[in-house]
C-alpha cells in the first residue's frame, strides 16, 4: 500500500514537472501576443511608410492586431484586483458608483487611461523603430526582444500607476460641499440618538417580558399575558424596521464620507460645484475633517445597530417563551390562542412566498 502511494506521489510530481514547460510556453505565447497587439499602432504606419511590400505580405495579421489594440489596452488599463483582495490591502474605496454622474466620470477615467496607454506604447514603438530596431538583418532576434520589452514595460507599469491614481484620486461626477457634509453629520448624530433610544426601549421590553414569565408561574390572567405578548412582538417588529433603516443610513453616510475624501483630493481638472455648476477648488481641510467625523459616526451607528439587533433577537426568544407559557398555563383559551397564532403566521408566510 505504501509503495502504491509513493508511486502515485512520484507520478503526480513527474506530471507537474512535465506540465511546467507547457504552462510556461503558453504564458510566453500570451505575453508575445499582447506585445504584438500593443505594438501594432506603431508598426502599421511604419510598415506602410517604409516597407509597404512587407505590410502587403502580413497585412491581415497587422490589421487584426491594430483593431484589437484598443480592446487589449482597455482591458490592461482597467484591470484591477478582486474586491476581497482590495479590502485586505486597504485599497478599496466605499464609492459604489450607483449615481449616473459617478459612472460617467468612471467611464471617462477609463477611456483616458486607455488612450494614455495606447499613446505611450505607440510612441515607444515608433521611437524604437525609427532608431533601427526593425527586427531585420543579423540582429533580428535582439531587435525583436528589444521592441517587445519596450512595449511590455509600459503595459506592466502604467496599469499599476493607474490603480494608484484611482485610489489616490477616485473619479466622482459631482463635488461634495462642506454644507452637505455638515448636514450628513447632523443626520448621523440624530440617527445615533434614535438607535440608542430604541436599544433602551427593547431592553426595557425584554425585562418586562422576563418579569411576566416569572409571574406566569403564579396565577396571572390570560388577557394580561396575551397583551404583553402582542406588545413585545410589536416592539421587536418596529425595532427591527428601525435598525434596517439605520443600516441603510450607515451605507449612505459611508458613501458621503468617501465622496468627501474623493472631492478633497488634488485634481488637474477641478470638480463642478453642484450649487453653481462651475468648476471650483474645494475646501479640502474642512472636507477631510468632515469625512473623518462621518466615518466615526457611521462606525458608531453600525455598532449600535448590531447591538440593537442582538437585543431584538433576545426579545424574540423571550417572546417565544411567553407564547409557550400562554399555551401551557392558560388552559383551553391559551391553547386555542396558540393554534390561531400559528395558523396566522403560516398563512402570512405562505402569502409572502
Amino acid at each position: 500500500m505504501a509503495r502504491q502511494n509513493g508511486s502515485s506521489g512520484c507520478g503526480c510530481l513527474l506530471g507537474m514537472l512535465l506540465a511546467i514547460p507547457f504552462i510556461a510556453g503558453f504564458a510566453a505565447w500570451g505575453i508575445g501576443l499582447i506585445a504584438l497587439i500593443m505594438a501594432a499602432p506603431a508598426v502599421v504606419p511604419f510598415l506602410l511608410l517604409k516597407h509597404p511590400a512587407q505590410f502587403h505580405h502580413d497585412g491581415t495579421m497587422w490589421i487584426v492586431a491594430l483593431c484589437a489594440a484598443p480592446l487589449v489596452a482597455f482591458f490592461l488599463a482597467t484591470a484591477r484586483l478582486p474586491r476581497r483582495i482590495q479590502v485586505r490591502l486597504k485599497r478599496h474605496t466605499d464609492l459604489d458608483y450607483s449615481d449616473p454622474r459617478d459612472r460617467r466620470a468612471l467611464r471617462i477615467r477609463h477611456y483616458t487611461q486607455t488612450l494614455l496607454l495606447l499613446a505611450v506604447t505607440s510612441t515607444i514603438g515608433l521611437v524604437m523603430l525609427a532608431r533601427g530596431d526593425t527586427a531585420t538583418g543579423p540582429h533580428a532576434f535582439a531587435q525583436t526582444m528589444s521592441l517587445v520589452g519596450g512595449v511590455l514595460v509600459p503595459c506592466a507599469l502604467l496599469p499599476a500607476l493607474f490603480r494608484f491614481w484611482d485610489h489616490w484620486s477616485p473619479p466622482v461626477g459631482e463635488a461634495v460641499t462642506v454644507e452637505m457634509v455638515r448636514k450628513a453629520e447632523r443626520d448621523v448624530a440624530r440617527k445615533l440618538r434614535q438607535v440608542r433610544a430604541q436599544n433602551d426601549a427593547v431592553l426595557a421590553m425584554t425585562r418586562q417580558v422576563e418579569e411576566q414569565l416569572a409571574a406566569a408561574r403564579q396565577e396571572v390572567g390570560f388577557a394580561a399575558l396575551r397583551e404583553k405578548h402582542y406588545t413585545s412582538f410589536k416592539c421587536a417588529d418596529v425595532a427591527h424596521g428601525n435598525y434596517e433603516s439605520a443600516k441603510d443610513s450607515c451605507r449612505v453616510i459611508t458613501r458621503i464620507a468617501a465622496r468627501a475624501r474623493a472631492t478633497a483630493t488634488p485634481r488637474v481638472v477641478p470638480l463642478r460645484d453642484p450649487r453653481t455648476g462651475r468648476r471650483t477648488h474645494p475646501q479640502r481641510t474642512e472636507l477631510r475633517t468632515g469625512a473623518t467625523t462621518l466615518s466615526d459616526g457611521s462606525r458608531a451607528l453600525a455598532a449600535e445597530t448590531a447591538r440593537g439587533l442582538q437585543f431584538v433577537h433576545t426579545l424574540n426568544l423571550r417572546t417565544g417563551d411567553l407564547r409557550d407559557k400562554i399555551r401551557d398555563t392558560c388552559g383551553t383559551r391559551g391553547q386555542r390562542w396558540y393554534a390561531d397564532l400559528i395558523e396566522r403566521r403560516e398563512y402570512a408566510r405562505t402569502t409572502e412566498a
